[in-house]
């Protein structure tokens, strides 16, 4: 995980913690909607199919896709 991606789950998980402990329905919804703002500004890590895609690029011959059939 990038380091920012950790810092904003570690926030998002102390705002949850502060819900589960506020003292009225209000106060809790407060901090359940500041973690899920934190969650939403997470970075998001790239899927398999991304990887696998970038390692081809990568490695590859850099020529676009051939758009007629052989």
């Amino acid at each position: 995980m990038s380091p920012l991606r950790d810092e904003y789950q570690q926030q998002a998980v102390y705002a949850m913690e502060r819900a589960d402990k506020a003292a009225n329905d209000e106060l809790r919804a407060q901090w359940l909607n500041l973690a899920r703002k934190w969650l939403d500004m997470m970075p998001r890590e790239p899927s398999a199919k991304q990887n696998f895609e970038q390692a081809v690029h990568d490695r590859g011959t850099h020529q676009k896709d051939s758009k007629s059939s052989h």
